[in-house]
C-alpha cells in the first residue's frame, strides 16, 4: 500500500501539505508520512506544487503556519487582532523609506506605492501591519490602475513587485515572520513584451519643426525643449538623466561620471559636437546644471518636478507634430541607429548605460535598419558567389535551381500545349519560352531523357521532327512522341480522343 504524503490541511478551496525535508544523510528520509518524529524543519506544498518553509521543527506549530497561510489564501482569515504594541503600518513604510534613503536608492515607485497602499488600508481600517493578509492584498492589487500584459506593457507587473519588496524588507528586519504577499498562479501577474519604436528621420524632422510651432512659447523656451530632444537623440540619455544633468559632467563631446538614475548603472554617452556646443550655451538660471531650472521664487525644484515639466513640453510638442509618442523613444531612436550602423552591442550598451544581455533582448526583435543592411550585405555575398543582387542565378544548375522551375517533362509539355492535337507553333513557343529561362540544351536532354542531339533538331524546328501531320498520320505522331519519351499509353489515350 502506497505511503500516505505528510499531512494535509484544507482551508476552504486551498490545500496544504505539510511534510518534513530531510537531510541527504538522515536515516528516516525514506519515511515520508506526517508521523515521523525528527528535528528536521518542516515544509509546506501547495495543489499548484509551490512550496513553502513553515521556519518550524515540530509538527503543531508547523501545522498551525500551514493553516494560518491557507487562510490568508483561501480569503477566508479575519483581520488579526493585535496588540498596542505592534508596529503600525505607517511607522513601518517610515522606516522602509529612511532605509532607502540611506542607501541612496531611487524611492519615487516606492513612495508612490507604499503611499497607495497605506491609503487603502486606511480606508479598509486596517492600522497595523500585523493586519495586512493576503486577502487584503489581493483587493488592493485589483484597484491598480495599471498596464498590463494585455497592453504590451510591464507597468502593474513593476509596480506590484515593489509592495512585494517592501514586505520582504518587514521580514528581513524582523517586523514579520511571513511575508503575506498572496502567491500561486491565480495571484500571478504576467510580463509584457512592449514593443520598441523608434522615430524614423522623418518624424524627428516634423518634431523638431513642431518645437516653433507650439503657442504660448517664447524663443527661450523653445531652444531650450529643442536643446533637451536633441541631447536625448543624439546621447540615448532618459530624459531624467538628461533634464538633470550636471554641466562639469560634459567634458568636450562627452558626458562623463554619468550613473542612470533608474539603475544606477554607469553610462558614457558620446554627443556630436554641435550638440555640445548648443548645450554650452544654453541660458539657465541654475548655473550648475542644463535644464533644471529653478521655481518662480528662486527655489530649487524637485527632479521629479522637473521631469514632469519637461514631459508635459514634450507632449505639446508631440501634439504639434501630429505625433503620438514619447520622451523614451529618443533612447530607442538612439540605440537602434547605432546597432544598424555596425557599433557592437559591447559599446552601445556602454554608452546607453546597459548590460549587452538587456540591448540584444529589448531591441533585436525590431530593428528594420540592421535588417535592411542584412540585406544589402548578403547581396553582396550572393554576387561575389557568382549570383546576381536578388540571388538569382545567371545559369541555373541542378543545385540552385528551385524544382518547381524545372525543365517541363514530356506530360507537362504536353499540358502546356494549347490543344491535345499537337502542332508546331505551339511546341515552338514552349520551346522558346524554355530557352528564355536560361535551360541549355544539355539540362533539357537530361530531364527528358532523350540525346541532345534530338533537342537540338527540336529547338532548330528541324523539318519532320515536330511536323505531326493529320489526325490519320498516326506514324509521324509515334515518332515525335517517342522523341519526347511519352509512353504509349499516352498515346492511346491521345488518340483515341482525336478519333471521337
Amino acid at each position: 500500500m502506497r505511503q500516505k504524503r505528510g499531512r494535509k490541511i484544507r482551508v476552504g478551496s486551498v490545500r496544504v501539505t505539510v511534510y518534513a525535508r530531510h537531510g541527504a544523510n538522515y536515516p528516516q528520509k525514506a519515511d515520508s508520512s506526517g508521523s515521523v518524529a525528527c528535528d528536521c524543519v518542516k515544509w509546506m506544498q501547495f495543489a499548484s506544487g509551490k512550496r513553502e518553509s513553515t521556519n518550524q521543527w515540530t509538527w503543531a506549530a508547523a501545522e498551525k503556519v500551514a493553516r494560518e497561510r491557507a487562510a490568508q489564501l483561501a480569503g477566508v482569515a479575519d483581520i488579526p487582532q493585535v496588540r498596542k504594541s505592534e508596529l503600525m503600518l505607517v511607522d513601518a513604510i517610515e522606516k522602509y523609506m529612511d532605509w532607502r534613503e540611506r542607501d541612496c536608492k531611487s524611492n519615487d515607485k516606492h513612495r508612490l506605492m507604499t503611499g497607495k497602499l497605506l491609503a487603502y488600508c486606511k480606508a479598509q481600517q486596517v492600522d497595523y501591519l500585523a493586519q495586512v493578509t493576503a486577502s487584503l492584498l489581493s483587493n488592493f492589487k485589483s484597484t491598480l490602475n495599471y498596464a498590463t500584459h494585455l497592453d504590451k506593457s510591464n507597468s502593474l507587473k513593476i509596480h506590484w513587485s515593489i509592495v512585494g519588496v517592501f514586505f520582504n524588507w518587514c521580514v528581513g528586519e524582523g517586523h514579520q515572520t511571513m511575508s503575506p504577499m498572496p502567491s500561486g498562479p491565480q495571484n500571478a501577474t504576467p510580463s509584457g513584451k512592449p514593443d520598441v519604436v523608434p522615430f524614423s528621420q522623418s518624424k524627428m524632422d516634423r518634431i523638431i519643426v513642431a518645437v516653433d510651432r507650439v503657442n504660448g512659447w517664447d524663443y527661450e523656451r523653445q531652444n531650450r525643449v529643442r536643446t533637451l530632444i536633441w541631447m536625448m537623440r543624439w546621447s540615448g540619455m532618459a530624459i531624467r538623466d538628461t533634464a538633470t544633468l550636471p554641466r562639469h559632467k560634459l567634458q568636450g563631446t562627452s558626458v562623463v561620471g554619468l550613473d542612470r538614475s533608474k539603475t544606477g548603472v554607469a553610462a558614457y554617452p558620446q554627443i556630436p559636437e554641435w550638440v555640445a556646443d548648443a548645450l554650452v550655451t544654453l541660458p539657465c538660471d541654475d548655473s550648475e546644471y542644463f535644464f533644471w531650472y529653478r521655481g518662480e521664487k528662486g527655489q530649487k525644484v524637485k527632479d521629479t518636478t522637473i521631469v514632469h515639466y519637461y514631459e508635459a513640453d514634450l507632449r505639446k510638442v508631440f501634439a504639434a507634430a501630429g505625433i503620438e509618442g514619447h520622451s523614451h523613444q529618443f533612447r530607442h531612436t538612439f540605440i537602434t541607429e547605432q546597432l544598424a550602423a555596425g557599433t557592437p552591442i559591447e559599446r552601445v550598451a556602454e554608452m546607453a548605460g546597459n548590460s549587452p544581455d538587456e540591448i540584444r533582448k529589448t531591441y533585436k526583435h525590431w530593428i528594420p535598419k540592421m535588417h535592411e543592411q542584412l540585406k544589402q550585405e548578403a547581396a553582396m555575398a550572393w554576387v561575389k558567389m557568382g549570383l546576381d543582387a536578388k540571388g538569382n542565378p545567371s545559369a541555373p544548375t541542378a543545385c540552385n535551381r528551385h524544382p518547381k522551375n524545372n525543365p517541363p517533362g514530356p506530360r507537362a509539355l504536353l499540358r502546356r500545349l494549347s490543344s491535345i492535337g499537337i502542332v508546331r507553333d505551339s511546341c515552338d513557343s514552349v520551346l522558346s519560352r524554355m530557352s528564355e529561362q536560361f535551360y541549355t540544351i544539355q539540362e533539357i536532354a537530361e530531364r527528358w531523357r532523350v540525346d541532345p542531339e534530338k533537342v537540338t533538331r527540336i529547338i532548330q524546328n528541324e523539318p519532320g521532327v515536330l511536323d505531326l501531320g493529320t489526325p490519320a498520320n498516326i506514324k509521324k505522331r509515334k515518332r515525335a512522341y517517342r522523341i519526347l519519351r511519352v509512353p504509349l499509353a499516352v498515346l492511346t489515350r491521345v488518340e483515341r480522343k482525336r478519333a471521337k
